[in-house]
C-alpha cells in the first residue's frame, strides 16, 4: 500500500487528494501525532531548532518505505533539515507549489494584507547537483 506522510500546516484539499492518487499512485495518508503537527505548526522563533522535537518528527517518518511519499513544507529551516534527512534515505518527498494573491487594505495608518493559496501540482524535492 502506497502512503502519503503528510507534514503541513493544513489538511490536504480535494485537489491536493485527487493528485496525489492520479499522479502518484498515493492510497492513503498518514497524519503526524498531535505532539509532532503541534511542533510542526509553532516552531519557535529562536536561532536553534528544539533538537529534541526536530528527533520526535524524523521519528515518525521512521515507518516510511521507499514507496511510500512525504509532502513537507513548513518553517524553512526546519523543513530543509527534514527534507535533506528524507532524501538521503532515499524517500520521495514532495511540496505544494502554489499561486499566491495578495489583497491589501489600508485603514488610516494600519495596512491589512491578506495572502490566497491555491494549490497547482506537487514538486519533488531533488538534489541539485549529479552525484548528491
Amino acid at each position: 500500500m502506497k502512503r502519503c506522510f503528510w507534514l503541513l500546516n493544513h489538511v490536504p484539499t480535494e485537489r491536493q487528494r485527487k493528485e496525489l492518487v492520479e499522479r502518484f499512485g498515493m492510497e492513503t495518508i498518514e497524519f503526524p501525532p498531535q505532539e509532532v503537527s503541534s511542533f510542526w505548526e509553532d516552531i519557535s522563533p529562536t536561532p536553534d531548532l528544539d533538537k529534541g522535537k526536530m528527533e520526535k518528527v524524523a521519528a515518525w517518518f521512521a515507518p516510511m518505505d521507499s514507496n511510500d511519499l512525504a509532502v513537507v513544507q513548513g518553517e524553512m529551516t526546519a523543513s530543509f533539515a527534514l527534507v535533506s534527512l528524507l532524501l538521503k534515505r532515499g524517500m520521495t518527498v514532495l511540496g505544494s507549489v502554489t499561486e499566491r494573491h495578495v489583497r491589501e487594505t489600508r485603514s488610516g495608518e494600519t495596512i491589512f494584507r491578506s495572502y490566497v493559496f491555491h494549490h497547482i501540482c506537487f514538486r519533488r524535492y531533488q538534489h541539485l547537483l549529479e552525484g548528491e
